[in-house]
């Protein structure tokens, strides 16, 4: 095995370290932000195909019952 020997790992300047680091932490808050949104979105979901009866549909009488037809 032949190895590199011109191959150095150089050290991340503290700046640039500090800054990567903040963009995760933001980026992992926004995830959680995301999530967050998403879960309330979820909870307020409301049926897009509620059942509802048409107010103005008569229902039809009901056929007098055998025992009612007796009392007259």
């Amino acid at each position: 095995v032949i190895e590199d020997v011109f191959v150095e790992e150089t050290p991340t300047p503290p700046l640039e370290s500090v800054i990567a680091n903040s963009i995760d932490d933001l980026e992992e808050e926004w995830e959680h932000e995301i999530e967050l949104c998403l879960k309330h979105l979820d909870a307020c979901r409301v049926d897009e195909n509620p059942k509802v009866e048409d107010p103005l549909k008569v229902k039809p009488k009901e056929a007098p019952s055998a025992s009612a037809q007796e009392k007259e």
